[in-house]
C-alpha cells in the first residue's frame, strides 16, 4: 500500500478527531482502587532507584554503546 504525502498529512491530520470520538462513544470507567499500587510504596521504590543510579560513575567522556542514524 502506498501513500502520498497528501494522504499522509489527512490521516495524521484526522487522528485527534477519531481519537475525541472515540473516547466520547465508550466512557471508561474508573479503575479499580485495589489495581494500581499505593502511592507511598511506589514513591519509596522511586526514591531507591534514583539512589541506585546515582551511585554509579561514568566518566564524561565515555561514549555511547550505540547511536541512531537514519538509512
Amino acid at each position: 500500500m502506498r501513500l502520498t504525502r497528501r494522504e499522509l498529512a489527512g490521516l495524521v491530520a484526522a487522528a485527534p478527531m477519531a481519537a475525541r470520538r472515540l473516547a466520547q462513544a465508550k466512557p471508561q470507567a474508573a479503575p479499580a482502587p485495589d489495581s494500581a499500587p499505593p502511592a507511598p510504596q511506589s514513591a519509596a521504590e522511586l526514591h531507591k532507584n534514583v539512589a541506585a543510579v546515582r551511585k554509579l560513575a561514568v566518566p564524561a567522556a565515555t561514549e555511547p554503546a550505540f547511536s541512531f542514524r537514519p538509512q
